[in-house]
């Protein structure tokens, strides 16, 4: 089965754990398109040193070339980004190759997503003689073993930087009117003048890329907050994850983020913004603590919880494992999108 992989952002995690995976079945081969300027050297690596893996990166020219049935040596085509579905749909039409849509990110709320999607399943109906639509949203799953979040080697080392403090991290775009980043600076200002958490000694750290992260810092410097670290366009984030000590996501808007669940993995307690899909995973106080957004005190009564009640905090941990090994294993992941992937093949 030759697959073509449309990756440009070459951020899709589900995509990450699907590459090697597949590497793992000798009947697959993989090729992967990403963007150059969104490539990153580390995962680029760790991909080309797969058998069954070639990466490929779009120039101006080949972009334009794989949109007209420039990918009819491939059996099937899987697009990781669904503001690349075109690629994949006008192949559909002059070369006859299926293809999958992986809407990962996207804000259900989009105008743009959902006047495409109705178009492109409504195109791909009439394709397949309404037998099927090929666009379909992946479940979410945790990383594999294959890719071993504990024994990455840590390029900065908070323990070090940190040594006696209870780190509070959040990953996520620096885009501050969508993922809460400024909540987070408010939230450490606060609790840096509460006497009774004090002793708990409380860094946040936030790591992320984008330009919003200058705009935090120097919040943060004006109002004297000592208690936070910003980290941006960092090539590894997992080297951090694993070394928080409960992970904080206040988003602003609903839109699930994957990272939660590796957070899980890593066993992280979690507190998240109470918005649909983003608490997709999460049951309050079961497997995690969900907080209203911008609720600087909900979100400083959560962490003290947390922090003063190590049974609570254990159980939270131990629920949320369970629950993501029951019903977002990689095993559920892999099956669900080869039995796609043959089923489209039959019908082209």
């Amino acid at each position: 089965m030759k697959i073509a992989h449309i990756d440009p952002q070459f951020d899709s995690r589900e995509a990450d754990i699907l590459y090697h995976e597949l590497s793992q079945k000798e009947e697959i081969s993989q090729t992967v398109y990403i963007l150059k300027k969104h490539s990153d050297k580390y995962k680029k690596e760790r991909l080309e040193s797969l058998s069954s893996v070639k990466v490929l990166e779009l120039t101006f020219l080949n972009f334009f070339l794989l949109i007209f049935a420039g990918l009819k040596d491939f059996e099937l085509t899987h697009i990781h980004n669904f503001k690349f579905a075109f690629i994949g749909y006008f192949n559909s039409l002059f070369a006859k190759i299926p293809y999958v849509v992986t809407n990962l990110y996207g804000n259900p709320n989009s105008y743009y997503q959902q006047k495409s999607s109705k178009v492109l399943i409504s195109k791909l109906s009439n394709f397949y003689n309404n037998t099927s639509n090929s666009n379909i949203k992946t479940v979410n799953v945790p990383l594999n073993n294959n890719i071993d979040l504990k024994h990455r080697k840590n390029t900065i080392n908070l323990r070090q930087a940190f040594p006696e403090n209870i780190l509070v991290g959040t990953i996520a775009p620096m885009e501050i009117s969508k993922y809460g980043q400024c909540t987070i600076l408010e939230t450490a200002r606060v609790i840096q003048g509460m006497e009774k958490l004090s002793k708990y000694k409380l860094h946040f750290v936030v790591i992320g890329n984008g330009d919003d992260d200058l705009t935090c810092e120097i919040e943060a410097l004006n109002k004297k907050t000592e208690n936070i670290s910003f980290f941006a366009n960092v090539p590894d984030i997992y080297q951090y994850l694993n070394q928080f000590d409960l992970f904080l996501y206040p988003s602003l808007i609903e839109e699930f983020n994957p990272i939660l669940l590796d957070a899980i993995q890593l066993e992280k307690p979690l507190i998240v913004s109470d918005l649909k899909n983003v608490n997709a995973i999460t049951t309050h106080n079961e497997n995690g603590i969900l907080v209203t957004p911008e609720n600087v005190e909900a979100i400083i009564e959560a962490i003290e919880t947390i922090v003063t009640d190590s049974d609570f905090k254990d159980n939270l941990v131990a629920k949320a494992k369970k629950d993501i090994t029951e019903n977002n294993s990689t095993e559920q992941f892999i099956s669900k999108v080869l039995n796609i992937y043959s089923t489209l093949i039959k019908r082209a």
